[in-house]
């Protein structure tokens, strides 16, 4: 089984914390929202298998905060009309950081940001 768990999606949004990436978004710069996170799902063979493994984990990705899960239909000879977790993103920076919570160090980011803009703008390509 090697699925995406939470702990995963929160693992990626943590590098883009790491990065820098989520206090550039906060700047204006950066890459912009919503962002797609990696996502591994079963397959066929696992999903006939594992059937009540498939829906413990679809339900842990469904329940996880601040999460846009999108769900994939399918169609199966044993298991019938089914749905699964198919694609996870994070449709706002505020989301991101609440995943990773990183809210208030983005704030007093923002805050610094802002006093560097109007006393010495010209610090903000540095």
């Amino acid at each position: 089984m090697n699925w995406s768990t939470p702990a995963d999606l929160r693992a990626q949004v943590q590098r883009w914390w790491a990065s820098g990436e989520l206090l550039a978004s906060a700047a204006g710069g950066g890459a912009p929202f919503p962002r797609r996170l990696s996502c591994k799902a079963p397959v066929s063979g696992e999903m006939v298998s594992g059937f009540d493994a498939v829906r413990r984990w679809s339900a842990e990705l469904c329940g996880m905060p601040h999460v846009r899960i999108v769900m994939r239909d399918f169609r199966h000879a044993v298991l019938g009309r089914n749905a699964i977790p198919a694609a996870a993103w994070v449709d706002t920076l505020d989301d991101a950081l609440a995943i990773v919570g990183k809210k208030r160090e983005a704030q007093r980011y923002l805050g610094l940001y802002e006093t560097i803009r109007t006393r010495q703008p010209a610090l903000l390509d540095w």
